[in-house]
């Protein structure tokens, strides 16, 4: 009888525990999002002009780490609020894929353990890799479902490792094989990615390995060494090489090539103070005997990749949603960023792209000149005002416009 009450204590006092620590974890939790309200315009030259709107929210929900474990949530609405026309042809779908005015998503759903140097992540979540990324530039992050590990028990380094298997872009509700990105005609396992990063305060090196079941590999590493010129001057050059080679079935081809491309580039950063100045110089390798004449695929980000003279609207791989194929040639670009003070940061960089012209195409050269500023309005914490300015030229009149972005946000 004795072991009945002690074992019925013990119980009891279990339960009451585990009770308690949950009610702990919910009421130390936290919820974090923002509320942006972001306005685009295409001024084409010539061409039918575009205009998009979106009111979005954004809502995160996480609770306090029970032995190490939680689980998160993020909830995106988007909605135009009837200010952009009905005609899909003056509509740019940047924000709302569809003529549709509004969606709404559940772009996080995950379970979390951190410990011990290990963090392990299960289901749809924010990734952050050379290419694969958030792009979290207009209203809803992109996202990703799959595992997640990362190893930060060593100083400086960090080592990651994912398996993932659909993806959702930045302006759908909705989550699509990763294969569907690359146009695979098959079902595929996916990505697996490995990494690591390594960083000083002189060195920063980073290598990446993609598998894409049945589609390519793809190969990246960069590094970067910073040298004290001067006591207020800082010079950063860096390096930084990429591979795709077909794999497996090969199931994505230009129809008639696999897959293969290797890209190479250079930057030399000047920092001084609140002046930052990069120069920077990036080939795509021309091969006729592979798809696109050798163009490298960059299908999950949004010109938002680790290649250095991507710009606002251009860059040199076929990024999600690029339209233009045979992307093989060379490219440079200038930049300025100057932090003003603590409110006002502006930025403005010119970068220039010339590619190999084919018979039949309609990969096209053009300049783009962009110019940003941001200005967070300290009397009211959280809110800031972003104005996005770039100018597209080429010798293809088609291709010229300007575009305009506007992005009013308040974080909480």
């Amino acid at each position: 009888m004795k072991k009945i009450i002690v074992a019925s204590s013990l119980l009891l006092a279990s339960q009451a525990f585990a009770d308690s620590a949950i009610v702990d974890s919910i009421k130390n939790g936290k919820v974090s999002g923002n509320i942006r309200a972001y306005n685009l315009v295409n001024d084409k030259k010539p061409g039918q002009d575009q205009q998009a709107f979106a009111l979005g929210v954004k809502l995160h929900a996480e609770n306090a780490p029970i032995f190490g474990f939680n689980a998160g949530l993020t909830f995106n609405s988007v909605d135009d609020m009837g200010l952009v026309s009905n005609n899909v042809d003056k509509r740019d779908t940047k924000y709302i894929f569809t003529a549709d005015h509004n969606f709404v998503a559940l772009s996080e759903y995950y379970v979390n353990y951190n410990g011990y140097g290990f963090n392990v992540r299960t289901g749809s979540q924010e990734v952050e890799t050379p290419f694969i990324k958030t792009s979290d530039a207009h209203i809803v992050p992109a996202t990703v479902t799959g595992h997640a590990l990362t190893y930060s028990g060593v100083e400086n380094l960090k080592i990651s490792a994912f398996m993932l298997d659909k993806f959702k872009g930045r302006n759908k509700s909705s989550f699509t094989p990763i294969e569907a990105e690359y146009k695979a005609t098959k079902a595929t396992k996916g990505v697996t990615v490995g990494g690591a990063d390594y960083a000083t305060k002189e060195i920063k090196a980073s290598a990446y390995y993609y598998g894409f079941s049945d589609i390519m590999n793809l190969t990246y590493v960069s590094g970067g060494y910073s040298i004290t010129a001067t006591d207020s001057i800082t010079v950063t050059p860096s390096l930084q090489y990429a591979a795709e080679k077909a794999a497996g079935e090969k199931v994505s081809t230009d129809g008639t090539n696999d897959i293969g491309s290797k890209v190479m580039g250079a930057n030399v950063n000047v920092t001084s103070g609140n002046l930052k100045v990069d120069v920077a110089y990036v080939t795509v390798k021309e091969d006729l005997s592979k798809a696109n004449n050798g163009a490298f695929y960059s299908r999950m980000t949004y010109f938002t990749d680790a290649i250095y003279t991507n710009s606002m609207t251009h860059g040199m791989a076929l990024s999600n949603g690029d339209k233009e194929t045979n992307k093989v040639g060379s490219s440079y670009k200038a930049t300025v960023n100057y932090t003003v003070n603590a409110d006002l940061s502006t930025k403005l960089s010119y970068a220039k792209y010339d590619y190999k012209e084919y018979t039949g195409v309609t990969t096209i050269d053009r300049s783009e000149t962009d110019w940003d500023f941001t200005y967070k309005i300290s009397s009211i914490p959280g809110l800031s005002y972003t104005n996005r300015i770039g100018l597209v030229s080429s010798d293809n009149t088609a291709k010229a416009l300007t575009q305009w972005r506007a992005q009013l946000q308040m974080t909480f």
